[in-house]
């Protein structure tokens, strides 16, 4: 009976040193607890992202020939407005050349906008009522924005090599100005999800946020380089928009345009810090009160 005894705790011991230790702290304000999170439930981003993209073309005749569908419809159609019908001059480069390139690096800051307005609402349909981050949905939703841009970007690709071969002449930029056509990119993908940091919320609030969407991005493509260069009456608006600066950096990055402006890029990283910084305390406000409801 002794042996026994002095046996058994012994082998409860080994037992359980051999399980995880899981501790509950209490829930936590602020932006860099929302980060830490986001990056402990690092796993979930690859399903999470995978359902926001399958969920575009379910319950259609197409499926995923949308994916080829939409970039070159866009491409073709505003082109023949644009570069046609209205004459827009872009320099010594064909209308289809440029708009091609600022189409994919507007599609990539539209589509992280869109998503990231959605990504609470997708979220908590996919969890079936558990809790999941609203930090982890806003960063989850740059996966179908990125792949949106990666199709746009291949067949401005292709374009841009065939004129160049067409025409015999180069228009894509040395490889020395890329780095900064990238880094454009990455502003403008940051922009979009640190929008949907204040957007993804209010939409779990109220759906009238998704109709308004609509009208800000109409306006805020007419005061951003994308469709045409900017116009002499709007040149002071358009240089104080945030958007123009990652713009201009992609255009000057991979078509050699005119080079960024100081007060353009120096109005983007200010503005995007203060979105990256206050949209992660605005949407943890909100978290906390879900949380509270669990």
């Amino acid at each position: 009976m002794s042996t026994v005894a002095e046996k058994t705790p012994v082998r409860a011991v080994a037992r359980t040193e051999e399980l995880p230790v899981y501790a509950y702290e209490p829930w936590r304000h602020g932006v860099l607890p929302r980060m830490r999170e986001a990056w402990y439930h690092r796993n979930l981003m690859g399903h999470t992202a995978f359902q926001f993209v399958i969920k575009r073309y379910r319950k259609t005749y197409l499926g995923w020939l949308w994916i080829f569908l939409r970039p070159g419809i866009q491409i073709i159609t505003t082109t023949f407005f644009f570069g046609g019908v209205l004459g827009v001059g872009y320099g010594d480069r064909p209308a289809m050349v440029y708009l091609s390139i600022t189409g994919a690096a507007w599609v990539l800051f539209e589509r992280s906008f869109h998503w990231g307005m959605r990504s609470v609402r997708m979220t908590r349909a996919l969890s079936k009522g558990l809790h999941m981050p609203r930090s982890l949905a806003s960063v989850t939703a740059g996966a179908p924005a990125v792949l949106d841009f990666v199709i746009h970007s291949a067949l401005a690709v292709g374009i841009v090599l065939y004129y160049s071969f067409a025409l015999d002449n180069p228009y894509f930029a040395p490889a020395g100005q890329w780095p900064i056509g990238f880094a454009g990119l990455g502003m403008l993908l940051a922009f979009g999800l640190a929008i949907g940091l204040f957007t993804g919320p209010l939409m779990d609030l109220t759906k009238e946020v998704r109709y308004l969407q609509v009208y800000v991005l109409q306006f805020w493509m007419m005061i951003t380089p994308v469709l045409y260069p900017t116009p002499k009456q709007f040149e002071t608006l358009v240089e104080l928009n945030p958007l123009t600066g990652p713009v201009q950096m992609v255009t000057w990055g991979f078509l050699s345009t005119s080079s960024p402006g100081m007060v353009s890029t120096i109005s983007s990283v200010v503005c995007l810090a203060a979105l990256v910084v206050g949209g992660f305390i605005f949407s943890s406000r909100f978290e906390r009160a879900a949380v509270a409801r669990l």
